[in-house]
């Protein structure tokens, strides 16, 4: 039931006749038998990935929480010490570094574009729409072409009957 054998190569296998295999695995039920087998695989196996995905997720939200924790030990510093950055550039320099570094890793770890993406992005979206609209168009020549093609083979057989007709 766990292969993926067919009757004719267990036939072979074994030497017995693919009729008689046959009548017993109907007989027997093996293919309801490898169905419930099956599923209970593949049920398995996405309980298997759900636990893999929530254990991930699980981490995602710590390291968020590690980080806001430090946005929040870094806007602290800054209100309790303004005038020590203020007077020390690199360090304001540093601080604004480090916060922007905390607020790109958490865009990064749930996959939020920033203002940068969001521009690439709909910028692609505009070129996809005007590519689009460029294949319709070019379609719809396309098929007037083919349209006023075919009127002018249709013309031209009317007009030689008209001839010979006339002839």
């Amino acid at each position: 039931m766990k292969g993926k054998t067919t009757y004719r190569k267990l036939s072979e296998k074994h030497g017995i006749a693919e009729s008689t295999i046959r009548k017993r695995a109907s007989k027997e039920g093996w293919r309801k038998k490898r169905n419930i087998l099956d599923t209970e695989v593949e049920r398995k196996a996405l309980a298997r990935i759900c636990d893999a995905r929530a254990q991930e997720f699980a981490q995602l939200a710590m390291i968020n929480d590690q980080m806001s924790a430090v946005l929040d030990n870094l806007v602290q510093f800054v209100q309790q010490q303004p005038e020590r950055l203020i007077k020390d550039l690199k360090g304001v320099e540093s601080l604004t570094k480090a916060i922007s570094t905390v607020v790109q890793t958490k865009r990064d770890l749930y996959n939020m574009p920033n203002e940068v993406d969001r521009a690439k992005i709909e910028t692609l979206r505009e070129k996809s729409r005007l590519e689009r609209e460029k294949f319709a168009e070019e379609q719809a020549e396309k098929a007037a072409s083919r349209t006023a093609a075919a009127s002018t083979v249709f013309q031209v057989i009317v007009e030689g009957e008209e001839a010979a007709l006339d002839e």
